[in-house]
């Protein structure tokens, strides 16, 4: 059954309905539809609880053991940035002539 002519027969039989009835259906699909589509937040307290332990559990263990031998990622950029004038660890501008007076 397509979903045009479900959605058609739906429309169908709840305009036979009372308000409250209507309302009532309304509630229903949409609780229907939040939980097919929500899945994982109908899963037990227990087993939340359980899956954020083992997450922090891995989490501290990668903060034990950092990984010591960067890699560089991007040479050519290492270049460049090794090839550019520092001043205590920061970039400057590299001046070819002295700055001009201005003339009063």
């Amino acid at each position: 059954m397509s979903s045009n002519s479900y959605m058609n027969e739906r429309i169908k039989s709840m305009s036979k309905l009372s308000i409250n009835q209507l309302i009532t259906n309304v509630n229903n699909g949409f609780a229907e539809f939040w939980n097919k589509y929500n899945s994982k937040n109908n899963t037990p307290a227990s087993a939340t609880k359980k899956r954020r332990a083992e997450s922090i559990a891995r989490w501290k263990e990668k903060r034990k053991n950092p990984i010591s031998s960067a890699t560089i990622r991007y040479p050519s950029r290492k270049r460049a940035s090794n090839a550019r004038a520092r001043v205590k660890g920061k970039f400057v501008k590299v001046r070819s002539s002295p700055p001009r007076e201005k003339n009063v």
